[in-house]
């Protein structure tokens, strides 16, 4: 069921209950529940959490990825999440994403009318985002401008470090096209926020899992594990989980683990000489010498 109605939700989780009765749960206090638990599960570690192991990513202490992804929602939703109206949708919604990369990290900011420009968000930044002396790059005809020094990040590197951010782009890509947060029946305000933030966990607890796993692979095997694969996966055995939750959490963890142990042979990354992933990338195209160089600068 990807987009199940009430009714159907009702019958797929055999509650004593009518639709009508589930629709009055979705309340004020019901969408405060739900960014409790956001929250919580955002703080949460799975294990110690490893970092990314690359020369060139070392230097850095993080490296975050800040974008935004919108969609049209409900005309009756225009007074909450209000859009660009005119030619434009008259209710949009917006969700603002950090993603630390080094640890797979996720953050979501917030939820906003997308109306709301992303450049509002800089003041929100850490601390250490700030612009001094900027170096400049030329990259394939393209000029790049940031203000890591050349001793930390070669040249030649530059072009390849920027397409990290197409990352967040495949995040987003999950949510919209496995996990369906673009997708809702109502237009009722409460009912719509509770769905969009449990859409959001479920897409915070897959991809800790997903990191936390990755890592670890790379890190010891020089592997990689597909996030569209991982989430595709874990979507088709879904209503299973529900199920097993509603019954025994610890029935429902035992299938998730052996479950999980099974279908990561099937969402392992191929290597392809002609398109290689961001990690191969780096591993492939920097040189000894950068190394050495980067080792011996002082990261302060």
């Amino acid at each position: 069921m990807l987009h199940p109605s009430l009714a159907a939700r009702v019958d797929a989780i055999h509650a004593v209950m009518s639709r009508e009765a589930l629709h009055l749960r979705f309340t004020a206090a019901a969408v405060t529940f739900m960014q409790r638990c956001v929250a919580f599960i955002l703080r949460e570690r799975i294990n110690d959490m490893a970092t990314i192991d690359s020369p060139l990513l070392s230097r850095f202490r993080n490296i975050r990825i800040f974008d935004s992804t919108s969609w049209d929602i409900r005309p009756n939703l225009r007074n909450v999440l209000p859009g660009l109206g005119g030619a434009a949708s008259l209710a949009n919604c917006k969700v603002q994403l950090c993603y630390e990369y080094r640890h797979g990290a996720l953050s979501f900011f917030d939820i906003v009318p997308g109306k709301n420009q992303d450049k509002g968000y800089a003041a929100k930044l850490p601390e250490q985002i700030v612009m001094s002396q900027l170096h400049h790059f030329m990259a394939g005809g393209t000029l790049m401008v940031t203000n890591v020094p050349p001793e930390w990040l070669p040249p030649e590197m530059v072009r390849p470090l920027c397409m990290l951010r197409w990352q967040i782009e495949l995040l987003f890509k999950q949510l919209k096209s496995v996990l369906a947060i673009h997708k809702s029946l109502t237009g009722k305000e409460h009912r719509f926020r509770c769905e969009l933030l449990g859409k959001l966990i479920v897409a915070i607890l897959i991809h800790k899992i997903h990191a936390d796993i990755n890592i670890r692979f790379w890190n010891t095997k020089r592997q990689e594990i597909s996030m569209d694969k991982l989430y595709k996966r874990i979507q088709e055995r879904a209503f299973i989980i529900m199920e097993l939750l509603l019954s025994s959490l610890q029935k429902a963890i035992e299938f998730f683990t052996s479950e999980l142990i099974r279908l990561l042979k099937n969402c392992r990354k191929l290597k392809q000489k002609s398109r290689l992933s961001s990690l191969q990338t780096f591993d492939g195209k920097i040189s000894s010498q950068s190394v050495k160089d980067m080792a011996s600068c002082d990261l302060t």
